[in-house]
């Protein structure tokens, strides 16, 4: 049997745990995501931030909160950051020691809506709650580079890392204590997220502490994929991975809940990775990066993304991840 190549070390500096100073570039961005789910509770948390289209030094972010019973507490703010290596609003991500241990934390409100309402549209303007967020990671693996990818206009550089995570939620009063595992991504540079077709990202984390990333974003039109990467890892390294099969992208908003099946060649030997959706929380993306909470069938919308907990099976072990898909609307060209 032929091994698989490992890749042991990372190229980032403690800074790039932190945000980096504007750029001229018009459409020059940079964006955090946090995701976590505890299986115990069965309770989830989302985070995106990310630098306006129009005003580089001004963030803007989404937060979910995932509840059983197709519940979600869903909020999106804007912020100025007090510093130039924080993001603005009422998230805040901090790294005591880079790339081994961070802490995001929320404190703002939120809107308790359910699962239909959200797939069904926007989100509605309603009453807000509480809501205060406190969650540490600890890396369960160094944290790995995409590559390049500038080819389909999705910046420059873009991170991963997996973790495990501890903490609190504390939503209207009630508190929920999480443990459980998850991801946070960070990129930056030129960034455009309207030109992309149907894609899938799905991460997830297991109980012998193997992780994997997978991901295909397709070409609006067809032809070759904007981006074809996967890696499997744990605590000691990672492997890059093929793709052989799958059936995980979306061709429809009413596929949001079918099951799908992966399957990746690293060196000789084949990983077959199952997954069932758990709880599928509706975002869009409108203009070149903003995302709005629920549906939003209108002209501005480039995509529906569903940010989804998920249950995987990896050759038969059980883990938890996310399971990010989109559903591609037609393109407006004057975008900005």
């Amino acid at each position: 049997m032929t091994p698989a190549a490992r890749v042991r070390t990372h190229e980032f500096a403690d800074s790039d745990d932190f945000a980096h100073p504007p750029q001229g570039d018009p459409s020059w961005s940079e964006s955090f995501l946090v995701q976590a789910y505890c299986p115990g509770s069965n309770i989830g948390f989302y985070a995106h931030t990310n630098r306006t289209s129009w005003d580089t030094a001004l963030w803007s972010e989404v937060v979910a909160v995932y509840l059983p019973g197709d519940r979600f507490a869903v909020g999106k703010g804007f912020g100025y950051a007090p510093s130039a290596r924080q993001v603005g609003g009422s998230l805040s991500f901090e790294a005591p020691t880079p790339f081994e241990e961070n802490i995001t934390r929320y404190r703002g409100a939120a809107q308790l809506i359910d699962g239909h309402t959200l797939r069904d549209g926007p989100a509605p303007s309603g009453m807000h709650v509480g809501l205060d967020v406190e969650l540490t990671h600890h890396a369960l693996g160094a944290p790995f580079g995409v590559g390049d990818v500038r080819p389909g206009n999705f910046g420059h550089t873009h991170y991963e890392q997996h973790f495990s995570c501890s903490g609190r939620i504390t939503l209207d009063g009630e508190r929920f204590d999480v443990e459980g595992t998850g991801m946070r991504d960070h990129t930056w540079g030129p960034r455009d997220l309207s030109v992309m077709g149907n894609h899938f990202w799905i991460h997830g984390e297991f109980p012998d502490g193997r992780w994997l990333s997978t991901m295909c974003i397709t070409r609006r039109g067809g032809g070759d994929a904007l981006l074809n990467f996967h890696v499997i890892g744990d605590g000691a390294g990672m492997t890059h991975a093929s793709l052989v099969s799958h059936d995980a992208l979306l061709d429809a908003e009413s596929e949001v809940f079918d099951p799908w099946r992966i399957e990746l060649r690293a060196g000789d030997q084949i990983h077959e990775i199952r997954g069932e959706i758990i709880a599928p929380m509706p975002f869009s993306f409108v203009g070149p990066v903003e995302m709005t909470l629920g549906t939003d069938r209108t002209p501005d919308a480039s995509h529906v993304v569903y940010e989804s907990q998920a249950r995987l099976s990896w050759n038969g072990q059980i883990g938890y991840g996310l399971c990010e898909r989109t559903v591609a609307r037609p393109r407006k060209e004057s975008i900005r």
